[in-house]
């Protein structure tokens, strides 16, 4: 049955291209981009009718707020209202380091992502892959913040909103276009992409590649040391029912982490800049986890989807969107201690999914009606190796196996309706979310030799009944409630309620908890089952009070949001087990306001920026895996800065575009005990960009071109960036990775 399953997906997937028949000459417009009620200023778009918090960075942004790597999806979103990213690398490359983004204080692990609907990564472990495109190949972002609508926020959660990205499709015309750019710390990447043009069946292709390698900037090792990237896409008018596209991407990225650091630690600025994992070995096991080499992975990802379009009449489209993706990521780590003694962990994952998304629209009674289907399956086998430290060399110590019994699935239904009354937008519906975990075996793993994981469990090893558990479902119904109401051309207040949620998490790393604490967890009649019997399925409440002002030379709108939170996700420090855990057991919410704001003053000069004032907290105390309450209630949320201002322009003067960039954060706890406070920062950024086309056009065969300075932290701001302070960091305090320095690079790029 799974081989059938497969078989048709790539059926499906690969009719669009492979088949040569006539076509329309009108472009392909997908449906659920919505375009009413939109105009750019500049680096953002303006919106008007649409009744809900959400924000979109045009393509301008894109290659502006990208930088000069073109590959972190997160930064594209950095200067919007409530939005934190930070990177530990100057560029944004390097992930194998935590990326830090957090959306009105809920860790970027909650923020679906998505790509034209299409649901690129459907577990939280290890969250969404901000650097699997190129963003070359990206036409638009956007992020929904607040309520996310039904046919909006598809994976593993929502909870922190969604980003949904739009693909730059092939072009009309036969082109080819190059970049180039290189800086600071070794940094350089390739990129170039071909488009075929309108092809004599109506075919439309394109094919980009790209090579992306830096140094890190403190400590050795590579951030990434090579990143390969391939892309292919192509679109095909079927008569003038039928269109399809079809994309493809691989990213292949090696890299080594930086080593996180203590809240005592940063607190020396230049101390903090010296510190990182140890370029050589010592013969010392307690120093030699802290080898860089041993802190290191490769990530390989392929992702493949199509986009059929049917319109058998103009009020009837259906829309079915079938995706495969796999990704590898085997993965080194130094250990402080595994069964009582340093160690080197290697983990390895090999992660399919696959399945589609089925939408139909029409109108019935003067209402735009949307029924869609969610349906995935995915596999994701986690195995890991433990090893002991011998005269700087790793000897192989113990397995530790585990077995899921089958593949998850996930079954989500949603409904939209959409109505307009005059100058009344109305929309409503709901989705119902459904998943099934399969159940994990948990082995003896005292004499598992070193061989491969299937012939690990290929082998005699015995079942270990008290780390196994059983499967699980989880459940949830999700309303949506939304209206803008058009006051004047230029006016429009907005008024949305959403529910949303987030996948239960930490099984694996509840089997590593128990191994190393397995007398503890016996004394207190606990085991893997009692941990994962305590997760539930988070969810939250989202009213969003807004008021978009938009004429033809400004945007602003001042929000106003809520959210209660239940069931989040929380570790605290058991007193009990003597070790952090994850619970379900913890309420939080957060409320604020923002202003988003955008406008054209000059044909010449465009002005964006955002502002929050809010607050995140813990609305309750927290219950550990053995029943001891922590005091929780009231504390800050971690890593949430009660104020941000941002803001940026872009002026053109003779061909030069002066980019200058600013953002501000203020004070933030690291820890949810709120006894390690991290100062508040500035930094400064400017981009230099050059285009002329008529001097670009004076090379052979050259349509276009530019030429570009990116200075990022212009001032060599010493300052906190990446904090890995997720909930589960209590008791035992947060990780610390120092902002970037000072750093130059540039870039040049020729369309031909």
């Amino acid at each position: 049955m799974k081989a059938a399953w497969r078989f048709g997906l790539w059926m499906l997937c690969l009719a669009g291209p492979l088949a040569a028949v006539p076509a329309f000459a009108e472009e392909v417009v997908l449906e659920e981009v919505e375009i009413k009620g939109v105009d750019s200023k500049g680096f953002m778009e303006g919106k008007s009718s649409q009744p809900r918090t959400e924000s979109t960075m045009t393509k301008d942004a894109i290659q502006l707020l990208g930088g000069p790597a073109q590959t972190s999806v997160y930064q594209t979103i950095r200067m919007l209202p409530s939005v934190a990213v930070e990177t530990a690398d100057p560029y944004g490359l390097n992930t194998r380091t935590p990326f830090n983004l957090r959306v009105r204080g809920q860790p970027g692990k909650g923020t679906a992502m998505t790509i034209e609907g299409v649901p690129v990564w459907a577990q939280e472990s290890p969250g969404p892959r901000p650097d699997m495109l190129d963003l070359e190949n990206i036409s638009r972002v956007t992020l929904y913040r607040g309520a996310v609508p039904p046919d909006k926020g598809l994976g593993a959660m929502n909870i922190a909103g969604n980003i949904d990205l739009g693909v730059l499709r092939p072009a009309d015309e036969f082109g080819v276009e190059v970049r180039n750019g290189f800086g600071a710390y070794g940094f350089m990447r390739n990129y170039a992409r071909v488009d075929s043009g309108r092809l004599s069946t109506g075919t439309k292709l394109y094919a980009s590649y790209s090579y992306t390698t830096a140094d890190k900037w403190r400590g050795e090792g590579g951030a990434p040391s090579d990143r390969h990237h391939v892309s292919f896409g192509a679109s095909q008018d079927f008569g003038r029912f039928v269109k399809a596209d079809l994309f493809f991407d691989y990213n292949e990225a090696r890299q080594h982490a930086f080593r996180p650091l203590t809240f005592a630690q940063v607190q020396d600025g230049n101390a903090a800049r010296n510190l990182d994992y140890n370029a050589g070995i010592r013969n010392n096991a307690a120093q030699d986890t802290s080898y860089y080499d041993f802190n290191r992975d490769t990530i390989t990802n392929y992702n493949l989807f199509s986009l059929i379009t049917v319109t058998p009449a103009s009020d009837h489209v259906i829309t079915i969107k079938p995706y495969y993706f796999r990704e590898s990521a085997p993965r080194l780590a130094g250990v402080g201690g595994f069964l009582g003694a340093p160690a080197v962990r290697e983990r390895r994952s090999m992660f399919d999914r696959f399945g589609g998304v089925l939408e139909y629209t029409t109108h019935l009674l003067e209402t735009e009606i949307k029924a869609g289907y969610w349906y995935e399956q995915f596999d994701l086998p986690i195995s890991e190796k433990y090893f002991r430290l011998q005269n700087g060399q790793l000897q192989f110590a113990q397995w530790l196996l585990a077995k899921k019994e089958g593949n998850g699935v996930i079954n989500s239904p949603y409904v939209k309706l959409s109505k307009d009354i005059d100058a009344l937008h109305i929309e409503a519906g709901f989705r119902y979310f459904n998943m099934y975990e399969p159940s994990v075996t948990g082995f003896n793993n005292a004499g598992i030799p070193d061989v491969s994981y299937d012939e690990a469990l290929a082998s005699s090893a015995a079942r270990d009944p008290a780390s196994s558990y059983r499967s699980q479902t989880y459940e949830a119904w999700l309303p949506h409630f939304s209206l803008s109401y058009a006051v004047s051309k230029t006016l429009t207040p907005y008024l949305a309620y959403g529910k949303n949620y987030a996948q239960p998490h930490g099984f694996p790393e509840f089997q590593q908890i128990f191994a190393n604490n397995r007398a503890a967890f016996n004394a207190a009649g606990l085991t893997v089952q009692t941990l994962v019997d305590r997760v539930k399925l988070a969810t939250s409440h989202n009213v969003d009070l807004g008021v978009r002002y938009n004429t033809e030379r400004v945007y602003l709108v001042p929000i106003l949001f809520y959210t209660q939170y239940e069931n989040l996700l929380v570790g605290v420090f058991d007193p009990v087990l003597n070790t952090n855990v994850r619970t379900s057991a913890a309420d939080a919410r957060a409320y604020g306001g923002e202003i988003e704001f955008g406008a054209k003053p000059l044909d010449a000069l465009s002005l964006f920026g955002s502002l929050l004032y809010g607050k995140s907290e813990m609305a309750s105390d927290t219950t550990a895996a053995s029943g001891a309450v922590v005091a929780t209630k009231g504390n800050d949320t971690p890593d949430f800065p009660k104020f941000m201002m941002k803001a940026g322009l872009s002026y053109r003067l003779h061909g030069l575009e002066i980019s200058p960039m600013v953002r501000y954060v203020s004070a933030r706890y690291g820890n949810v005990d709120n006894t390690e406070k991290v100062a508040p920062y500035t930094v400064v950024d400017l981009f230099l960009t050059y285009t002329d086309p008529k001097l670009f056009r004076q090379l052979l065969g050259v349509k276009d071109g530019f030429i570009g300075l990116q200075l990022l932290n212009l001032f060599d701001k010493k300052y906190v960036g990446v904090i890995n302070a997720f909930e589960d960091r209590l008791g035992g305090g947060a990780a610390y990775f120092p902002g970037a320095p000072f750093t130059v690079a540039g870039s040049i790029g020729l369309k031909f």
